[in-house]
């Protein structure tokens, strides 16, 4: 059976579009180039936009969590053979208690570090999740 598109489903379809270009699109764009910005207001700015587009004011993280993850993005130490080295960022970063006074493994927030750097690894977040069925461990 095929399904026949008329008008509404053409707006809807439109509709959807300029929603996603405005909250997904575009602040990923300007997060790509905010992160080339080296200056302090750059990185400033940057900081400030990753926290909102990636919800890092969720799971719980302290501010003692967010410098080191921001020195760690900002930083070249991250880079091992033309990589970011995921498994050691993921352990740095594992050792940072949560506000709830507990440990968790911060994968997902890692995952966008690293996809900042370099943009063909994988980005494990709630979309994911979702599409998979699964439920996330811990809290992020």
């Amino acid at each position: 059976m095929i399904m026949e598109l008329d008008q509404r489903h053409f707006e809807a379809l439109e509709k959807a579009e300029a929603l996603m270009l405005r909250s997904d699109f575009c602040p990923y764009l300007d997060l790509k180039e905010l992160f080339r910005d080296r200056s302090d207001l750059g990185r400033a700015r940057c900081r400030s936009l990753f926290i909102n587009f990636y919800r890092l004011g969720v799971g719980g993280l302290t501010e003692d969590f967010k410098k080191r993850f921001f020195e760690i993005l900002f930083s070249e130490e991250v880079i091992v053979n033309g990589k970011p080295d995921f498994f050691n960022i993921l352990n740095d970063l594992s050792g940072y208690e949560r506000r709830s006074h507990d440990f968790a493994i911060p994968f997902s927030f890692v995952s966008k570090l690293v996809g900042m750097h370099c943009e063909s690894s994988p980005i494990y977040d709630r979309h994911v999740v979702a599409f998979f069925h699964a439920k996330p461990s811990g809290r992020e």
